[in-house]
């Protein structure tokens, strides 16, 4: 019969040892009905604090054959937003961050810092002269930002 299907004979006893018996990220999907959203890397992750040894394409294979693959929605969190009405504004430093006086040219930037607590904004202004910090601004929202 092996030789008909062209299966070999070790692979037929060893399907029969694992029917029935769920696959072990479906015990992870079945221990916690939170366990919906689980992805790809949470189910690898808890298959290794399990001792379950497992590669991520074996994982992504079986979920996508069970139909538990999910593509979440991409939420980027950057702080720029599109604004159609803003102009761009003219490059006016053409990479040239060096300054012959103090206060003749000075940088700004914010950068998003993510704490505990949530997201921290710190925005600074450099002097381009002696790279001294002029100005420095934390907050939890954007809105101390404004021109």
């Amino acid at each position: 019969m092996c030789r008909v299907v062209k299966v070999s004979e070790s692979g037929y006893y060893r399907s029969l040892q694992s029917a029935g018996k769920p696959k072990p990220w479906q015990e992870i999907y079945n221990g916690n009905p939170d366990n919906d959203n689980y992805g790809v890397g949470r189910i690898l992750l808890a298959l290794t604090q399990r001792g379950i040894a497992v590669s991520r394409s074996n994982v992504r294979r079986a979920m996508k054959r069970g139909g538990l693959l999910h593509r979440s929605p991409r939420h980027p969190g950057n702080l720029t937003r599109a604004d159609l009405a803003a102009q761009k504004a003219e490059n006016l430093i053409h990479r040239d961050f060096t300054a012959d006086a103090p206060n003749r040219k000075w940088l700004t930037d914010i950068t998003q810092i993510q704490c505990q607590d949530g997201k921290l904004y710190l925005a600074a202004v450099l002097d381009c002269y002696n790279g001294e910090i002029v100005g420095l601004a934390m907050d939890g929202s954007t809105d101390f930002v404004r021109p």
